[in-house]
């Protein structure tokens, strides 16, 4: 083969390679340590800060100035047991013709957040905040194995080494109570995007699989400038039911970078370089094979919708309640990366797509929480079903079908109130069966006269994935810190009038505290009346909130 034509098989193989940088992983349910207890059933209550991802009209039920502090800490295992052998050649190496072993990929990943709010009168909530998908960000596999005593080349190596992706959105939110059965609320997100990306490409027709012949390829590239935006509703039809949806449209990435090529033994000896051309402007004393490259792919539209059944007490009070969410994530916008690079070898790189084939993703979701005493217990199932077409799987995203449990509670103090939350995300990840597979290794087939030749298929095989989720929060209420009472930081149009009576919690209160606590210590007891001995509203013991009034109910 020609040094010209290898050069422009490395060139193109280069652009293929650079692809995978947005190997992020899709979204397990959901951002937030309260929202993950439940299994992401959270579109219906959004009661905490982080309203402004999962449905910014929550933010209408805070009161006064809160901040919200929290991260996902995912650690998250990955693997494939490649189907078939080493490929053999006369005298080579020992680990040929023998079977490839098991690659596994394990990852911590914090997938952090946090929020300032401002209830602004009695309807009127702002909202800064920064965070990102509830995504595993994060994956390493080797690129050398050992097989028969040998060392040998990794058999995912064509997938990926080594990504990192990380996807945030600074973001302002308003959310305006409407009436006390209606809340809306908007977000605009700027999305910021970073992303790094290692993996092997052939740098030139390799059945065989030699090293010799492969290119190393590191990839870096980002974009500073993502926007989108959501938005959300909520209404509450009567005091025991609150339904909500959710929209977040999709967002264009356009990420640009660098590309630095390590060819193998063979490639090299030849004098294979990767150059820059214009506009790229790398230095190549500095930066020898090196490349300008960018990659254009995109987030896709969210939308969820759910409906919560609510236990209130007799002072309408929440003491419980169970949600149902249903959501479609619109991946079929997303069928390949487009990726372009201004280099040459010396012949001029060739735009690229890589192809994926994602379709669109359904999921439910059921959650919910109760009062254990100081308490809030919640617990929650969640099920999606998978983005990959079985036959295009490949490990630079957790794309598999999901089963997700989650747990966890909360407890209030003193305007403080800590969340801590743990989840289980299984994978129904597929078994590529041999000859049903789709991925290739990267190289430009347009170098061959048609028909090109068959490529070797590296998919095949048996893919496994989880991943154990903690979640941990803060949520601080400077007008509780402050000294007003446990509650006044929800707006709650349910609330019993008499909970600001004199002798009523303690009296001259806006809200009875969260842990049904007077200032004198006493405990009103759920089913009698009020300390004070007046009734519920209603005249009815408040055994199950019956004696919550409708909102503007004298």
């Amino acid at each position: 083969m020609s040094v010209t034509r290898l050069a422009r098989l490395v060139s193109l193989t280069l652009v293929c390679a650079a692809a995978a940088a947005h190997a992020g992983g899709l979204e397990y349910p959901e951002n937030g340590a309260q929202a993950l207890g439940r299994g992401g059933a959270f579109v219906a209550k959004a009661d905490d800060a982080s309203a402004w991802w999962n449905n910014p009209a929550g933010l209408a039920k805070l009161a006064g100035y809160q901040l919200y502090l929290s991260s996902n800490l995912s650690f998250a295992k990955q693997s494939f047991d490649r189907s078939g052998t080493y490929p053999t050649t006369i005298g080579g190496p020992a680990y040929e013709g023998q079977e490839y072993p098991k690659v596994e990929s394990s990852n911590f990943f914090p997938a952090p957040m946090g929020a300032f709010t401002a209830g602004i009168g009695d309807k009127l909530t702002l909202s800064l905040a920064v965070g990102g998908p509830s995504a595993v960000g994060a994956k390493e596999y080797p690129s050398e194995v050992t097989v028969n005593g040998v060392t040998a080349p990794a058999p995912q190596r064509y997938d990926v080494i080594k990504a990192e992706t990380l996807v945030f959105f600074p973001t302002i939110s308003a959310a305006y109570r409407v009436s006390p059965k209606l809340d809306v609320g908007a977000g605009f997100m700027w999305g910021i995007g970073l992303f790094k990306n290692k993996s092997v490409a052939w740098g030139t027709r390799n059945p065989n699989e030699e090293p010799g012949n492969d290119s190393i390829v590191d990839l870096e590239a980002d974009d500073m400038f993502i926007p989108t935006f959501n938005l959300g509703v909520l209404f509450r039809p009567s005091p025991k039911l609150e339904v909500g949806g959710m929209f977040r449209m999709g967002a264009k990435i356009h990420a640009f970078g660098e590309v630095k090529a390590d060819f193998g033994p063979t490639l090299d000896a030849v004098g294979t370089k990767l150059r820059p051309r214009s506009p790229c402007t790398i230095d190549e004393a500095a930066k020898p094979d090196t490349a300008c490259t960018d990659i254009a792919t995109e987030l896709p539209p969210v939308i969820r919708a759910g409906a919560r059944y609510i236990l209130r007490d007799g002072w309408g009070r929440e003491k419980g309640d169970v949600e149902l969410d249903v959501g479609l994530e619109l991946w079929n916008v997303f069928d390949a990366y487009e990726v372009h690079t201004d280099g040459t070898t010396p012949i001029v790189v060739e735009d690229q797509r890589v192809e994926h084939q994602y379709k669109n993703t359904f999921g439910v979701r059921l959650g919910g929480s109760y009062m254990l005493g100081k308490v809030n217990a919640r617990a929650g199932v969640a099920f999606d079903t998978a983005a990959s077409p079985t036959e295009y799987s490949r490990l630079d995203g957790d794309s598999w079908a999901k089963l997700t449990g989650g747990a966890g509670g909360s407890f209030t103090t003193r305007g403080v109130t800590f969340d801590l939350s743990a989840a289980f995300v299984q994978n129904f990840a597929p078994t590529v069966e041999v000859g049903k597979g789709k991925v290739n290794p990267l190289l430009p087939v347009e170098s061959y006269p048609a028909p090109p030749p068959a490529l070797n298929v590296v998919n095949e095989g048996k893919f496994a994935a989880s991943s154990f989720v903690i979640g941990v929060g803060l949520r601080f209420s400077f007008a509780e810190l402050g000294g007003a009472r446990s509650g006044s930081s929800i707006r709650n149009p349910y609330l019993s009038p008499e909970a600001s009576l004199p002798g009523v919690f303690g009296g001259g209160t806006t809200a009875p505290p969260d842990d049904g606590v007077a200032p004198d210590g006493t405990t009103p007891p759920d089913g009698t009346t009020p300390p004070d001995g007046t009734p519920p509203p209603d005249g009815t013991p408040p055994e199950d909130g019956g004696g919550a009034p409708e909102p503007g109910t004298p």
